[in-house]
């Protein structure tokens, strides 16, 4: 803005004056504009601000879209976030940002980002510079997909209380359920999954409910087996590769009703012993499938343990099972043991089973700096990772708060302490909440002297004691992408993968998005080599072998070193619908 002065004052200048009088004046004049001159040539604090204005509109025929809720959240500082509506015009606009590095996140009821098969909390990448107005920014949304249908016995009658997961189809997708939903059939066995971006999904359904004791056609009830509900996959299948996939378009409703499988069933049956049993203690014993990331989905079964220390497990379908403890602690059952026994289940009941609990361990550690600075670690978390987990352990261990025995909040002052950690092999992944340690990395957990941060180490009856060492000066990747027209790629998912070394350590993997220029960047890397690679859409999971060995030469391999900033450009890789 241009200063604004008084023409009052400027118009004397035509009066007839002494020399002396006019010459004062116009000093004083001067020295007035100067200073006026050089405070409008510094930016105040406000005027540094941005302001982002723009529409939300249907991908299709780009009508504008209004009652969308924006959030925008910063990526430097936890305080700076934003939220606003868009009115009858699709129409938004948010002053006073400060300048830096913002996720964006569009919510409305019924309606997904558009362009992209994800998820309905999923976040575009936005850059502000100093004293920046984007005013004609377009987001656009597409009506979501839904699954409807009715879940049914042999018999054709409604099958209540059944659950139901939705996944999208291919090998190596993401097990989470950023791609699909879950839900529960009504008392009429009906179910509606929504929320579901385009794509190709699976259903698959499972009751734990009992089948009466009727013979089913085809079935034999003998003494030593019972006939239960197998987990299902439409369009009534054991085998997931016989499976049907249902394709979704943008706001289709598909019907997808069948009927569950009925399988033999079998029984575990044993004794526990050298067991610390607490008066007023309540524990059970679980058979853990070994074999549900396979084609035939696994069935965990669980059943108490008496007080002469015997137990049965009931309603077993054939496969591999480990057995674990789980012990009650306030009604909870919170606190596990493993066996370290496995169980074969074929075509008869398992008797005289004996089963001896591995003892628990403590396991302490204490979070450094490796220099004199001084850090709150009350937003960090810690977790013990085994190579066994599945994806719905990691997701639960992940998802919420409090503590178990492999996952706790670390205080203030760094320390921590697991109890009664289940024996076994474990990787410590630490993660933190806070903006202020997004460069930091773990540089070593030492045990007895012995970096284990790769390797990993074995938990027994003992007590740990871990040393972790934290550097500030995490390396930064980054870079722009770009597609086949060397156009910048907007939203764009980039992914480092640690060299094949490292791949188990899944907290070295790093994911990010482009903003609206196609840049992105990788904060708190650790020193390494990385293999560096841009998609359109993404859904596989990065860190899966099988998607490694098909992706990992469309990449860029950056070597990285501590505090260094490594910049790249990449080729993305373009979306497509050629699903495994």
């Amino acid at each position: 803005m241009q200063p604004q002065y008084n023409l009052q004052i400027l118009g004397c200048m035509g009066l007839r004056m002494k020399f002396s009088f006019l010459l004062a004046y116009c000093t004083v004049l001067a020295a007035v504009l100067a200073a006026q001159t050089s405070t409008s040539e510094t930016p105040s604090k406000e005027s540094e601000n941005c302001t982002i204005e723009g529409r939300v509109i249907l991908a299709l025929g780009s009508q504008p879209l209004k009652k969308v809720v924006i959030h925008i959240s910063s990526d430097d500082a936890e305080e700076n976030s934003y939220t606003t509506l868009t009115d009858g015009d699709g129409h938004f606009k948010i002053e006073n940002l400060k300048p830096g590095h913002y996720s964006v996140r569009l919510d409305r009821n019924g309606y997904l980002d558009a362009g992209k098969r994800r998820g309905r909390y999923q976040f575009q990448a936005l850059t502000l510079k100093r004293g920046q107005e984007l005013t004609d920014l377009v987001f656009r949304m597409q009506p979501a997909a839904i699954i409807t249908g009715k879940i049914v016995d042999a018999d054709g009658d409604p099958v209540p209380e059944t659950s139901i997961l939705v996944t999208r189809y291919g090998s190596g997708v993401r097990r989470d359920l950023r791609f699909g939903g879950f839900q529960r059939t009504d008392d009429l066995g009906e179910y509606r999954v929504f929320d579901l971006p385009p794509g190709r999904y699976l259903v698959l359904a499972q009751s734990w409910r009992a089948i009466p004791a009727i013979p089913s056609a085809g079935i034999e009830n003998t003494a030593s087996s019972e006939t239960v509900y197998a987990p299902t996959y439409y369009p009534g299948t054991m085998d997931k590769t016989q499976a049907t996939p249902i394709e979704l378009h943008a706001g289709d409703e598909v019907s997808a009703n069948f009927a569950l499988v009925a399988s033999r069933s079998f029984r575990i049956r044993g004794t526990v012993s050298g067991l610390p049993i607490a008066v007023g203690s309540e524990i059970r014993i679980e058979a853990r499938s070994t074999t549900a990331d396979n084609n035939v989905p696994g069935r965990n079964q669980d059943g108490s343990v008496d007080k002469d220390n015997k137990f049965e497990i009931r309603d077993v379908l054939p496969g591999s099972y480990t057995l674990s403890l789980l012990m009650s602690d306030g009604g909870r059952f919170s606190q596990g043991v493993n066996t370290g026994q496995t169980v074969e289940v074929t075509n008869a009941d398992v008797n005289g089973l004996q089963v001896q609990p591995a003892p628990n361990g403590l396991v302490r550690g204490q979070f450094r700096m490796d220099s004199s600075q001084t850090v709150d670690w009350s937003q960090t978390t810690v977790l013990l990772e085994s190579d066994q987990d599945s994806d719905s352990d990691r997701g639960i261990f992940s998802s919420f708060g409090g503590e178990s025995s492999r996952f706790t909040e670390v205080k203030s002052d760094g320390s921590f302490e697991l109890k009664s950690v289940p024996a076994g092999a474990y990787r410590l992944i630490a993660q933190s909440r806070a903006q202020a340690l997004r460069d930091y990395f773990v540089k070593a957990i030492n045990l007895g002297g012995k970096d284990v941060s790769d390797t990993g180490f074995t938990t027994g009856g003992a007590s740990y004691s871990l040393d972790i060492v934290v550097s500030a000066k995490g390396a930064t990747v980054e870079g722009t992408v770009l597609d086949a027209k060397d156009q910048p790629v907007i939203d764009a998912e980039v992914v480092a993968i640690p060299d094949p070394v490292r791949r188990k350590r899944r907290d070295l993997y790093q994911q990010g998005n482009t903003d609206q220029q196609g840049h992105f960047t990788l904060h708190g890397l650790n020193p390494g080599e990385y293999t560096v690679i841009a998609f359109e859409d993404l859904e596989d999971d990065p860190r899966d072998p099988d998607f490694i060995k098909t992706y990992e030469g469309r990449g860029q391999s950056v070597q990285t070193k501590q505090g260094e900033r490594t910049s790249v450009l990449l080729k993305v890789v373009p979306a497509t619908n050629d699903q495994p």
